[in-house]
């Protein structure tokens, strides 16, 4: 694979994984265009690596905060929460890639997934927003909606963000929690990348390429993770909705062509 084309997949992933159009399914939208056929989780992993630095850079003041404060039993009962949340994510991930990975992986599983998303965030309109505190049943639920995730073009923050913001929490809270759970996810698909042989060889073939992935990404999500905080504050979330529909028709399209 060009360079070019790791510096346009990282930069989508950038922009993808914090706005809720999911980054998954426009990782597949964008091979499926440039004709790159690139099966598996590597690239995947290797753009999140770039996005996780992203939002440990624009959270550094709050994760600070909760690592210093961690003999204080709300930042401990918060951690909690976040490991309780990454559970159902860790579960059924492992059980989606070691059974049906191949099976979803394809653009027609990202058309009806996208359309998903964007009647998730639609609905989001009519939200009442509240103020509640972070609760371990609140945690696990979030944590589930997450594990849907795992089906490419349900996004990731646009699914746990919504989920939050149904069950009371407010909007600051409901996008802080939802990023500190990507970075446990993050964390762990790059541990589980590592201790495959087949994904670091494909690393070791070609280190330029998944290294231009990672800083592209980064930059990117450092851009749009700011911009998509700014969107919440303003209620604008559902707007994602309408882009969620029209790469739920491109990709119908091409699914339809090919």
């Amino acid at each position: 694979m060009k360079l070019l084309e790791s510096f346009i997949l990282g930069v989508l992933q950038g922009i993808a994984e914090f706005l809720p159009i999911s980054s998954s399914g426009h990782l597949l939208i964008a091979q499926e265009l440039m004709n790159v056929n690139y099966q598996g989780n590597v690239l995947e992993v290797a753009t999140h690596l770039g996005t996780l630095l992203s939002i440990i850079v624009v959270f550094r003041n709050e994760i600070i905060s909760l690592i210093a404060g961690i003999k204080n039993k709300k930042n401990q009962y918060y951690v909690i929460c976040l490991i309780i949340g990454t559970i159902p994510a860790v579960a059924f991930g492992l059980i989606i890639k070691i059974f049906i990975f191949d099976l979803i992986e394809n653009i027609l599983v990202v058309a009806i997934s996208l359309f998903i998303t964007g009647l998730l965030l639609l609905r989001t309109k009519k939200i009442k927003i509240r103020s509640l505190p972070i609760s371990f049943k609140i945690a696990i639920l979030i944590g589930l909606s997450q594990a849907v995730a795992v089906f490419p073009g349900i996004s990731r923050s646009g699914i746990t963000i919504v989920t939050a913001l149904y069950l009371g929490l407010c909007k600051e809270e409901a996008a802080k929690f939802s990023f500190f759970l990507a970075i446990l996810v993050i964390l762990g698909a790059g541990i589980l990348t590592f201790f495959d042989q087949k994904s670091l060889i494909l690393v070791a073939n070609q280190p330029s390429f998944f290294a231009l992935a990672s800083i592209s990404s980064f930059v990117a999500g450092l851009i749009f993770l700011s911009f998509l905080l700014n969107v919440i504050r303003k209620n604008n979330f559902y707007k994602f909705s309408y882009y969620c529909f029209f790469a739920s028709a491109l990709s119908l399209a091409i699914f339809i062509i090919k």
